[in-house]
């Protein structure tokens, strides 16, 4: 039997969605760190948050999701990042999530 027979991998965009929607109950840098790659190499944040509509209809709210994209504070850090490529600073996802989230307002 093949693995896809049984488990459903999500698309990209509603793995973002799943992620945006996250962003209202909890603030860990492992989120910040997986948006920051959806949004840098496959989806737009605009694709995130429609798609995040569709599946959680107004229980998604866009305002409580851009906010803690673009802040870092309070953020738990405890969950240890372990990328498949090289490393990419912390400044460096700051200041993208920070830039994506203020232009889509």
């Amino acid at each position: 039997m093949r693995l896809e027979t049984i488990i459903a991998m999500p698309s990209l965009p509603v793995l973002g969605a799943m992620r945006a929607f996250a962003f209202g109950g909890r603030v860990k840098w492992k989120d910040h760190v997986d948006m920051y790659f959806l949004l840098r190499y496959f989806v737009s944040l605009d694709e995130i948050m429609k798609q995040a509509r569709q599946l959680f209809g107004p229980a998604f709210n866009a305002k409580l999701f851009r906010g803690p994209l673009a802040y870092f504070k309070e953020i738990d850090y405890r969950e240890a990042i372990d990328y498949v490529d090289a490393p990419v600073a912390d400044t460096t996802i700051k200041r993208f999530l920070a830039r994506t989230a203020s232009a889509a307002i």
